[in-house]
């Protein structure tokens, strides 16, 4: 595959005020980790982002939903960038890529993990062991646990301990104009409702949540 090499002046503009915004590296068509940037589970997708945002905080997220808002990019959000259709990579927008942001913590007396955004099922699984606890993940230890809960979330675990959207206790999102959330139950409780199963870049919550789920906190088996 070839990859285009040639950056609009939006391109670099976007990039420029990125890199003094943000934490992460920011690449640009061209850039020599851009092309295994920009690849997913799925080969066949070949969408080319103008911009990837490789994010390594909530503060990275949100500069890059403002900056992308500001000059017209779309967006999108790549987790474990397991999504067989690829909406992960905005062919000619910004990526959010949260791969950078795959910490797990595990509380064993709670039975509760709190995951960042790019974490996969397999980091979950891998953090809950030491303690004789699992998780309720999926099938595929490679796919992210934010788009695996979006989306619902079939796993193993099914039968005795539900979706693993049943076993989401909270979530902090960027919102789609900036702005650094809470939701549960008892705080934006409607928010809370509509991430669980609501689906991983789909076009409403790009418009209401942007998908940048900084951690979920999941009951462990």
């Amino acid at each position: 595959m070839n990859v285009t090499s040639m950056s609009t002046s939006l391109d670099l503009t976007v990039a420029r005020e990125l890199r003094a915004a943000m934490r992460g590296q920011i690449l640009l068509r061209g850039d020599d980790k851009y092309i295994q940037a920009r690849q997913i589970w799925n080969g066949a997708v070949q969408q080319q982002p103008a911009v990837i945002a490789l994010c390594e905080t909530p503060e990275d997220v949100q500069a890059a939903i403002r900056t992308a808002h500001e000059h017209g990019l779309r967006l999108s959000v790549r987790g474990g960038g397991h999504d067989w259709a690829g909406r992960a990579i905005r062919h000619d927008g910004l990526v959010i890529d949260l791969s950078h942001m795959r910490r797990v913590d595990v509380d064993p007396k709670a039975s509760v993990a709190t995951i960042q955004g790019g974490a996969t099922a397999v980091d979950v699984i891998a953090a809950a062991e030491p303690h004789g606890l699992v998780a309720a993940t999926g099938n595929c230890g490679t796919v992210g646990m934010v788009g695996l809960t979006l989306g619902g979330g079939y796993g193993p675990l099914l039968a005795r301990h539900g979706l693993a959207l049943d076993n989401m206790l909270g979530a902090e999102v960027v919102l789609a104009d900036g702005r650094h959330v809470k939701c549960d139950n008892q705080e934006e409780p409607e928010l809370f409702w509509a991430l669980r199963g609501g689906g991983g870049n789909s076009v409403w919550l790009s418009q209401c949540a942007s998908d940048c789920m900084r951690f979920v906190k999941c009951w462990l088996a």
